[in-house]
């Protein structure tokens, strides 16, 4: 399995007093709405990209990230965005290794 570089991605917290956590939301090309894919990451003011997403993501591009809160009853506030180009591809392994 190949090794890539990972990132963190990190916000500020709500002052709301009822917040119960927080997702993120992820898409290429364009901000992302609540429709697109998302994980939910508890209190935590940070993620690390791509291991703390499910599945096999192979991001190559410029990416934006939505951040919500959502409070004790499932209300979901506006996001905060933040854009970047991410790398999560790594390279093909070399030709054969000859040993003599």
């Amino acid at each position: 399995m190949a090794l890539v570089k990972e990132r963190v991605v990190s916000w500020g917290a709500s002052p709301s007093p009822d917040v119960a956590g927080y997702k993120v939301y992820y898409k290429k090309g364009g901000s992302p709405t609540y429709s697109d894919p998302s994980v939910s990451v508890g209190k935590n003011l940070s993620i690390t990209l791509p291991s703390g997403l499910t599945g096999a993501i192979a991001w190559y591009g410029d990416y934006t990230l939505g951040i919500s809160c959502v409070d004790t009853v499932g209300n979901e506030s506006d996001m905060s965005y933040g854009s970047s180009f991410f790398d999560f591809v790594a390279p093909d392994a070399p030709g054969l290794v000859l040993i003599g």
